[in-house]
């Protein structure tokens, strides 16, 4: 098989992430060329920096369009670009990444590869039980057999992308994405990570939990 990793770009949405963003991509940029990374600012009040961003590219959003939407936008723009495989990464810093030469390794047999926390005790519970309940009704309703589906952290090849396409504009992007990814019958592989949260309550809600167990249902019926 062709090697996916040989112009790998990655897309981080950013918004209103502040200096832990400029730290993250020079951690980035050890892995991937500076170039070959895109931060999608979608909205942040104030705007992200060209300064903060380096040697990254920088695409904007007039105003706030939701996760979904930024990682459309900044795959669109790999995939112009010329990439042979994107990785997906939130700029919050919840991230390694050191992890991106696993992750593109890894689609050397497959599809797509996602990433798979280490959830254990200093995960918050409510997160660890959404998270539980969240993997099992995948797995029921569409055969997934993933351990950590809501993790943003995944990379894919070029040409899956037409096939995991997503329209959810919010969190629920992560959980579409890998709902395709099955309909598709695309192969994919989990790569274990450590946990990492800078902030208990910053993120998906469990509010959002439920809109996601809900649409899971009517994906069901529709994808």
């Amino acid at each position: 098989m062709s090697d996916p990793g040989r112009r790998a770009f990655v897309v981080i949405p950013a918004y209103n992430e502040g200096p832990r963003l400029g730290a993250l991509l020079q951690e980035v940029a050890r892995h991937v060329p500076a170039d070959r990374v895109i931060v999608v600012d979608d909205g942040s009040q104030p705007a992200v920096s060209r300064a903060l961003v380096g040697g990254a590219r920088l695409v904007r959003h007039a105003v706030n369009l939701g996760k979904g939407m930024a990682l459309r936008t900044g795959c669109e723009k790999a995939l112009l670009e010329g990439a042979t495989a994107v990785v997906l990464m939130d700029g919050d810093g919840q991230h390694e990444p050191r992890e991106i030469p696993r992750l593109l390794g890894a689609l050397g047999e497959v599809d797509i590869a996602f990433a798979a926390r280490e959830l254990g005790w200093k995960v918050p519970w409510v997160r660890l039980f959404g998270n539980r309940v969240l993997n099992a009704w995948t797995h029921v309703l569409f055969g997934l057999d993933l351990h950590d589906i809501w993790c943003g952290y995944r990379a894919f090849r070029a040409e899956a992308f037409p096939l995991l396409a997503w329209n959810a504009s919010d969190y629920a992007v992560d959980v579409e994405m890998a709902v395709r990814a099955g309909r598709a019958k695309l192969r994919y592989t989990e790569v274990r990570i450590p946990a990492i949260y800078h902030d208990a309550y910053k993120g998906v809600t469990v509010l959002d939990g439920l809109r996601v167990l809900v649409q899971l249902a009517a994906w069901r019926l529709t994808l």
